[in-house]
Parts: structure tokens; sequence; C-alpha cells
């Protein structure tokens, strides 16, 4: 039922943005990773399906983006549909033919593939990642303990997002760690230090290799994969 609850206040907020700012954009299910367990596949089916069901009532379809935030941890970025080996698919299975919400690819598809179940087609909303990431901190889920291995899971993550065309606008999260504390996951997860440290908004690795990969990709306008086998792929990005 809280799938059922959330859908009625998407809507009414929803109608309530229309009615002001017919021209501004609603996104809806900002999910966390959305493995497939008992609590939020029930959740997102509900909601999905409520969601559907305003559409067909009213005539109109109570979002114009749905928002994703695919976590993945430890996970390579690019596992999944693309570029995964066989002994990956052993441990957390394949369905529809990509990796099963463990992977950036297979948690985008997995939503696609509810929203199709209830009736909704793809070409009527867009899709957008609106929080992806990796935390430096020395424990915890998701961490990548150095900030090296930060910046580089960013980037890779980043760059899956862009081959796989999951939206016009990803969003790392997140702009300044949240605190000084290194063993806590939510203080680390910044691309520049927090303002208290003695060096207040210092750039971390993160910042300056986003920096330099947007830099490069300037002007690009599509990619394609242009070689995917076992976690190592090469893209290709072309100028309008």
């Amino acid at each position: 039922y809280k799938g059922q609850l959330y859908a009625a206040m998407e809507t009414a907020a929803y109608e309530a943005v229309k009615e002001v700012r017919p021209d501004m954009k609603v996104s809806a299910l900002s999910f966390c990773r959305v493995t497939d367990t008992s609590r939020t596949t029930p959740f997102l089916n509900g909601a999905v399906n409520a969601l559907a069901e305003y559409r067909n009532e009213t005539g109109n379809q109570p979002f114009d983006i749905i928002s994703v935030h695919p976590y993945i941890g430890e996970i390579n970025p690019e596992a999944g549909f693309n570029g995964s080996d066989s002994s990956y698919c052993d441990y957390h299975g394949y369905q529809h033919g990509y990796l099963y919400t463990y992977s950036i690819q297979g948690i985008v598809k997995h939503w696609q593939d509810v929203i199709a179940e209830n009736g909704i087609p793809a070409d009527s909303y867009d899709m957008s990642v609106t929080e992806y990431g990796s935390s430096n901190s020395l424990y915890g889920d998701y961490c990548a303990a150095t900030e090296h291995e930060q910046a580089v899971n960013n980037l890779r993550s980043y760059l899956v997002m862009e081959a796989e065309s999951f939206g016009q606008v990803n969003y790392i999260y997140d702009f300044m760690d949240d605190g000084t504390r290194r063993n806590t996951s939510e203080h680390n997860y910044g691309m520049v230090r927090n303002s208290s440290y003695r060096v207040p908004y210092a750039a971390k690795a993160g910042y300056l290799s986003t920096a330099a990969l947007n830099n490069f990709l300037d002007g690009a306008v599509s990619s394609e994969y242009v070689y995917s086998e076992d976690y190592h792929n090469v893209l290709r990005f072309d100028e309008g």
C-alpha cells in the first residue's frame, strides 16, 4: 500500500505544479538501487500501477521524467547488459537478457520493464539519473576507499550511462563532502572537501577528473560501443 500512497502524493504534486507552471517538468520515482527484495519490489510495482491507473482515468500522465539512482557499490560499473562475463550471472542471475538490478544497466532496464508492463510506453517519458556516485570513506557500503578509486568509479559509471543514453543529464552525488569523518560513508561522497577542513572546498580527484572528462567530451552529441567484452569497453563519441 505504500506504493499507492506515494503515487497519490506524486499525482497531487504533479497537478499543483502544472497548475502554476505547465512548462515545468516533473520527475517521479527516485529510488536507490532497487534490488529485488520483498520490500522494494512491491513498492515499485504498486506505485507504477497506481500512476498508470491515474493516466488511464484522466488521460494525463502524472510525470514527465522517471528519476533513477543506480548506486552499485563494489560492482563493476560496466557489469550487466554489455561487457558481462559468464561467471557473474551465476552469482546474481539474468532476466530479460541483462544483469538484473545489480548493475547500472540492470537497474535502469528493470525500471523500464516495470513501467512498460503497466502499459506506459517508453516514448512517453524521459529518463534521468538524478543521483549516482561512490564514497571514499574508509568503511561502509558503496565505498571506494581512496579518492582516486572514487574518481575512477564515478567516471566509468558516467561513461556507461552516456553510452546507454540513460538521460540527457546525469547528476553525481554529491558536490561537497557532508562532513569530515573519514569512517562515515555519507561524509565522503563529495567531489570537493567539506568547508570545515583547513582548506575548505579543496578539489578532490573526482572534481578534477570530471572537469577533464567534460572538457574532453565538449561538443559530443552521440556515443556508441566500439568494443565491449568482460567489463572492458571502448566508446566512440561523435560531434554534431
